[in-house]
């Protein structure tokens, strides 16, 4: 979700007529403008959702329960590597770097700045922490 609102912000801020210059230097590759990112970063979080999202637990008991968690938790870390992924990603990495660079320019340093973090989470889950549905 984080993700999604900063793009969508970027996109209000760096698609404005005077912005369009200036934001200029933040494209490279195939990511040529401010749709491009937008598309990259919902197509991927699209994608990397269904890698784990068809493995929640649906309250199954005993082995049923242990083996579908299981799945689910390799299913997440599936997904972390994902995320990570997009981050490192040539032309979105060019983005971010350089729009965190403007720090003249608050609301495209925070954005790039505040999704730089997003994708470089870590998510720990502890399999003992998980309980399934009574």
């Amino acid at each position: 979700m984080v993700v999604a609102v900063q793009v969508s912000d970027l996109r209000d801020v760096v698609r404005g007529p005077a912005a369009m210059d200036r934001a200029r230097a933040l494209f490279t590759g195939r990511l040529e403008n401010i749709d491009d990112v937008a598309a990259f970063v919902h197509g991927e979080f699209f994608r990397i959702n269904d890698l784990w999202m068809r493995h929640r637990c649906c309250g199954a008991q005993g082995a049923a329960a242990t083996r579908n968690r299981g799945i689910y938790l390799a299913a997440v870390g599936t997904a972390q590597r994902a995320v990570r992924a997009i981050g490192d990603d040539p032309d979105l990495a060019h983005f971010l770097r350089e729009g965190a660079t403007f720090v003249d320019w608050p609301a495209v340093h925070r954005g790039c700045t505040q999704i730089s973090a997003a994708v470089n989470i870590n998510i720990n889950i502890d399999a003992g922490a998980m309980r399934t549905a009574p």
